[in-house]
């Protein structure tokens, strides 16, 4: 366990504690690891609050899974938030009660209009791997337009993201003009309507 909270502290610094501590899991060996885990690293907001991780107040977010149930494969998967950044993607841990800390991590990406999910990056790789390792690597880790708007004394509110204007398919860009401040409950909704509208050039839904 030392290895996955090193590297978390690392790279994000320890958490500031947001709510309480989110419940993902059925099994008493998966609670006792993270409750061993966030004893180290804490939960809540990391990086400067770039991230929201393992935080009770991630569950809202489950929410927009629904609206956006057009990106995610429609089985019968159970599927939590248990992290988010700052332009609004989430991390998701998909059938968390079948297969614990070995559930593999589902991305829901608003600027990219995606959900991808790497079979070889479970739940715990996720945390002490992927993301350390992958700090300005993607529009998923790459806090530096976030950096520019957020100093010590600013941040964003708990459910607040900087929300892309104009994803990256419908020709927007990762710049600093391209994204606004939202509460990301609203913005999950109200996009909603409009993505799932989205034709392409033959004239078919791009996300039937």
């Amino acid at each position: 366990m030392s290895a996955v909270s090193d590297a978390i502290i690392n790279a994000f610094g320890k958490g500031e504690a947001i709510g309480n501590l989110q419940n993902l899991f059925v099994r008493p060996f998966d609670k006792m690891v993270i409750e061993d885990l966030t004893s180290t690293i804490n939960y809540g907001c990391f990086k400067n609050k770039f991230y929201l991780l393992l935080s009770l107040e991630l569950e809202l977010y489950n929410e927009c899974l629904v609206d956006w149930n057009f990106l995610i494969p429609k089985d019968n998967k159970m599927r939590k938030v248990f992290g988010r950044n700052a332009y609004g993607s989430l991390f998701i841990i998909e059938d968390p009660e079948n297969k614990g800390l070995a559930a593999e991590v589902g991305i829901l990406n608003p600027f990219t209009l995606s959900y991808s999910v790497n079979p070889s990056c479970v739940f715990m790789n996720n945390l002490g791997h992927w993301m350390p390792k992958n700090v300005h690597s993607t529009s998923v880790s790459n806090s530096t337009i976030y950096d520019v708007v957020f100093g010590k004394d600013k941040f964003l509110g708990t459910h607040e993201i900087l929300a892309p204007k104009i994803p990256l398919p419908l020709g927007g860009k990762f710049e600093m003009n391209n994204f606004q401040i939202e509460p990301i409950l609203d913005y999950y909704k109200s996009t909603a309507k409009i993505y799932k509208q989205i034709k392409d050039k033959n004239g078919n839904l791009l996300f039937p």
